[in-house]
């Protein structure tokens, strides 16, 4: 063709579109396995790029769609004034247009939709299955905690029941160095009434 079919331009427009559009979905999938958090700067960007060039691709196919109508319509009832030459470069047209509607399969945004939903379950399941971990783990520690805390009342328990004991024996004992320290004084002071007569 010595002239640019308009059709080609925007063809050529939205495969770059539809390019540039997988290219960020890759980006924005490959950043959002290696973020810790779906609220990351460079997440956001990617994902409102990628929705950007989403609509701009779906904006070109809505246009080329209602000039593709206008043409069958053209077609069907061609104005006298088109010449044969117009009718056939129109049917050419038309004919581009069934290799353009694979386009509308990458178009779907309810597949884009669908991976985020589905990567925003995994992430809630992932991140409710480490809050799960973290209080069995919790629970654990409490639990060990409890029991090491049962068991220093235990040794404490024990320890006051030994001190008591061990106080009654040093009672005990106190009232038998006292008997025993009264017989000596007793014996001591026989001892020396014996040795003065």
């Amino acid at each position: 063709m010595s002239y640019e079919d308009p059709f080609f331009v925007v063809k050529e427009e939205i495969e770059q579109n539809v390019s540039a559009a997988t290219t960020l979905f890759e980006s924005w999938n490959r950043i959002y396995n290696t973020v810790a958090s779906i609220n990351n700067e460079e997440l956001q960007r990617t994902e409102e790029e990628l929705r950007s060039t989403l609509n701009d691709v779906s904006a070109d196919l809505d246009d080329t769609r209602q000039q593709l109508q206008d043409i069958r319509l053209t077609l069907a009832d061609p104005p006298k004034k088109l010449k044969g030459s117009e009718i056939k470069n129109l049917q050419e047209l038309m004919d581009g247009h069934q290799s353009f509607n694979t386009f509308d399969q990458i178009r779907s945004k309810s597949r884009y939709e669908e991976v985020i939903e589905m990567d925003n379950t995994k992430f809630i399941n992932n991140e409710t299955l480490q809050q799960t971990v973290l209080i069995r783990e919790q629970d654990e520690q409490l639990e060990s905690l409890y029991g090491t805390a049962r068991n220093i009342h235990d040794i404490v328990t024990t320890m006051g029941t030994e001190i008591e004991s061990q106080n009654i024996l040093l009672d005990e004992f106190g009232e038998r160095v006292d008997r025993t320290s009264g017989r000596l004084e007793n014996a001591m002071k026989k001892t020396n009434d014996e040795n003065l007569m």
